[in-house]
């Protein structure tokens, strides 16, 4: 929360976890924010200094009437509240739209997710990778999972590490094929030659590497909007920076 007194702006941040019911509207998180800043006896103190709030981007909480901010304005009776948008999760929706009809993201972001899946939910198939790795003297870096909720940099390390080694993945996939370690492991060679067949699409890798360009632009500011405290508000470089990279894409 923001806060002004009688003469200037100031900034104050409360951290505390308010419990919620079952539901996630709009209207359930205000009731659960009013009701604990009641009991806080920070409701009058809140409703009449508080000037800006800063949510997610999700329809619950910006939607025009149903959404918390404007249900929150109403509530207080203060139409000119500021309802501001996290930045990271801004940026994350940017790129969410911008590959929406874009056949090959979902091609690139769902075998991503397979060659996580594979590694991460077997620990026979990754000491295996592992010992692959080594053998061919190869630093060997485990594939790491899409979180949607960690913005764009979870998205830029999946997509690194497979393109760094995207030859070894390829070339243990096809050695587990004819290994006969793997010999009896019906599913663990299907589900390889499933990936096998996406990664050696011939607009795979390319497909790759221009989200790599995309999110490598976005990942660095997305971080630093992360930070308390940190914006682009009133940093030119930063913004300099974004408008430098978007050119380059």
């Amino acid at each position: 929360f923001a806060f002004s007194d009688s003469y200037n702006v100031l900034r104050t941040d409360f951290y505390k976890m308010v419990e919620l019911k079952i539901s996630s509207t709009g209207k359930a998180y205000f009731d659960a924010i009013r009701e604990d800043l009641i009991n806080e006896d920070l409701w009058n103190y809140v409703s009449a200094k508080i000037v800006a709030v800063t949510t997610d981007a999700a329809a619950n909480m910006v939607a025009a009437n149903k959404g918390f901010v404007s249900i929150f304005k109403r509530n207080i009776n203060k139409p000119k509240l500021l309802g501001h948008k996290c930045m990271a999760h801004r940026l994350e929706t940017i790129l969410k739209h911008a590959v929406k009809d874009c056949e090959n993201c979902h091609i690139v972001a769902d075998c991503l997710k397979k060659i996580h899946s594979f590694y991460s939910k077997s620990p026979k198939r990754l000491d295996h990778f592992k010992k692959f790795c080594r053998d061919r003297q190869i630093t060997c870096r485990r594939p790491t999972k899409i979180l949607p909720v960690r913005w764009v940099s979870s998205h830029h390390l999946a997509a690194k590490i497979v393109y760094t080694l995207f030859d070894t993945i390829i070339a243990h996939l096809e050695y587990i094929l004819g290994s006969p370690l793997f010999s009896m492991d019906r599913t663990t060679k299907s589900i390889a030659r499933k990936i096998l067949r996406i990664m050696k699409r011939s607009d795979f890798l390319s497909s790759l590497a221009l989200q790599l360009d995309v999110q490598g632009a976005f990942k660095g500011l997305s971080e630093i909007l992360q930070q308390k405290g940190k914006s682009i508000l009133g940093v030119p470089s930063y913004r300099q920076k974004l408008l430098g990279q978007m050119e380059k894409i």
